[in-house]
């Protein structure tokens, strides 16, 4: 059986949440893809709140790899998202044991 999520979780589950709802907005304003994007991270979050190894993994992977794409293509853009994507990530990292508990035996 799972342990309870700790609270630090919470903090990277409402700010994804958030970021899922801003991007569902921008997609009325910018256009489809954003809200396939919002789509991708909609399953990347529950799939946080479940606890699954898969979400965990791909959304710190996705986080830098946006993170280097905007570096490269929008310069200082890219200080903006990672302070943004730190709320999110940051806490997880903190929390990573309840994505990956000890064996006990």
């Amino acid at each position: 059986m799972r342990e309870k999520m700790p609270g630090v979780l919470w903090v990277s589950i409402v700010a994804l949440g958030a970021l899922v709802l801003l991007r569902v907005w921008l997609s009325t304003r910018v256009g489809a893809f954003v809200l396939l994007d919002a789509t991708a991270w909609a399953i990347i979050l529950f799939g946080l709140i479940v606890g699954g190894r898969w979400a965990f993994v791909l959304a710190i992977a996705i986080t830098v790899f946006e993170g280097i794409l905007l570096l490269v293509r929008a310069g200082g853009l890219a200080l903006g998202y990672w302070a943004v994507q730190a709320v999110v990530v940051l806490p997880m990292v903190a929390g990573w044991r309840y994505y990956f508990p000890e064996r006990t035996g």
